[in-house]
């Protein structure tokens, strides 16, 4: 395809998304306007953003601060009117790089992060604007205050953190109808005088903003479908191998010798049931990107996180990414939540 198609193709794309968002609002008695599109960037390269920014989209979201920090300084330069929103989950060791590059944070979910929020806003003199991200449906794999906690965690921040914060962020069970917890959301902020809604994606924004929202995020329907992994490179593991090894060291196997795995598919994804001897491990939606650090430590750090139940078996769904990928380095930096992977009868 060439440029110029390539921008026009993009632009059809944002002008479609843009109508159906325009249809929403006045189903629900709004004005267009009220409603801020978040074009979701995340595994999308530069090549990718520029059609879309010259289409005339300037709000974009990103789900994970190192890859922002690898595309957005540049494209700034070039187009300083970008605001740029994180909606993916925080990690503490990254707030320093956070508060300086987005204009906004959606997953204020905790005190250690309001703590370090707090600091590295005062340490740099820039206050993005915040969200306080309600885990709605409860999910251990996922981040986000439960909803009963909700109101003291938001009277915390205020008081013994002195932030800002502007509005709630809700990502619903996949499985589940988003209306409840579009609902939820919009109820817990009007109690806290809260304007601002961060709901809704290309699945589901038009629901969203039946319940007031304010902000969607739109990824796909707007540059198509996300790209595959790349092939492992020499050295890694790619998630068949991972599967395998990984029920071996856990089951006493050491070479995982006897672990029949499932073919990892195409996009090196693997949906896997594994079997050791007289013991059935079951691993449901594995997905494994490839980590930059070294193999070695990938697998220790699986193997840690398999054994102490701490590896949630769906990882693509963590904090509601459309992509089913990650990579071992953000699940052991996140301290992941969640159900044991192994089942063992």
């Amino acid at each position: 395809m060439t440029e110029a198609a390539e921008i026009t193709d993009v632009a059809q794309s944002l002008a479609r998304v843009r109508g159906e968002i325009a249809a929403a609002c006045r189903e629900a008695g709004r004005a267009p306007d009220s409603v801020t599109l978040i074009a979701v960037s995340k595994t999308f390269g530069v090549e990718s953003i520029e059609p879309v920014i010259a289409a005339g989209q300037r709000v974009f979201g990103e789900n994970r601060v190192p890859e922002a920090k690898g595309k957005w300084p540049a494209l700034r330069e070039r187009h300083p009117d970008i605001e740029l929103h994180l909606i993916g989950s925080l990690q503490t060791n990254k707030v320093r790089d956070a508060v300086v590059l987005f204009d906004c944070i959606h997953s204020l979910d905790r005190a250690s992060l309001a703590s370090e929020l707090r600091k590295e806003i005062g340490r740099a003199g820039r206050a993005p604007r915040l969200f306080v991200q309600i885990n709605t449906g409860a999910e251990p794999q996922k981040g986000g205050v439960l909803p009963d906690a909700a109101d003291a965690f938001l009277q915390a921040c205020r008081t013994e953190y002195g932030l800002t914060v502007e509005g709630l962020m809700c990502i619903p069970p996949f499985e589940e109808a988003p209306a409840p917890h579009f609902a939820l959301t919009a109820k817990i902020a009007a109690r806290n005088g809260l304007k601002q809604l961060s709901m809704g994606m290309s699945a589901d924004f038009s629901t969203a903003i039946a319940f007031g929202a304010t902000h969607v995020r739109v990824g796909t329907a707007i540059f198509g479908d996300r790209p595959a992994p790349q092939p492992a490179s020499r050295g890694a593991w790619t998630a068949g191998r991972v599967v395998s090894v990984v029920v071996g060291a856990v089951l006493g196997g050491a070479s995982g010798a006897g672990v029949a795995a499932w073919a990892v598919t195409a996009n090196n994804s693997s949906h896997s049931g594994v079997t050791a001897g007289p013991q059935t491990v079951t691993i449901r939606s594995f997905a494994y990107w490839d980590s930059p650090v070294p193999y070695g430590r990938d697998l220790a750090v699986l193997v840690r996180l398999v054994a102490t139940g701490r590896l949630h078996p769906e990882i693509g769904r963590l904090a509601g990414w459309e992509d089913a990928a990650t990579t071992l380095t953000d699940l052991y930096e996140r301290r992941i939540r969640g159900n044991a992977v192994l089942t063992i009868p």
